[in-house]
């Protein structure tokens, strides 16, 4: 089966698109998140100037094929399906 485009699996640092000023920005937002590769679960947050605020997912609970139906084009021979890439944040709270 051929397959168009390429959808990314998991969030990583280098994958920052746009100006140079604003890739630094967003890697410095980054930062301060947890990020790994597919299935990485939600972190807790941390107290502190430092302390990790959540874990950025790719694809997260509202990307994928799964909200959209698929349509075949019998006279070229294409299966489409929609897709949605959509960074999720989950984090954890501890309550006392």
């Amino acid at each position: 089966m051929k397959t168009h485009g390429k959808k990314y699996q998991a969030a990583a640092k280098n994958r920052v698109l746009g100006t140079a000023y604003q890739a630094r920005q967003a890697l410095e937002i980054v930062k301060r998140y947890v990020i790994g590769p597919p299935f990485t679960p939600p972190s807790v947050i941390g107290e502190g100037p430092n302390a990790k605020l959540g874990t950025i997912q790719l694809a997260g609970a509202s990307g994928g094929a799964n909200w959209n139906g698929g349509a075949f084009d019998p006279e070229t021979g294409m299966f489409y399906v929609g897709s949605r890439t959509v960074a999720f944040g989950g984090a954890v709270y501890l309550l006392e």
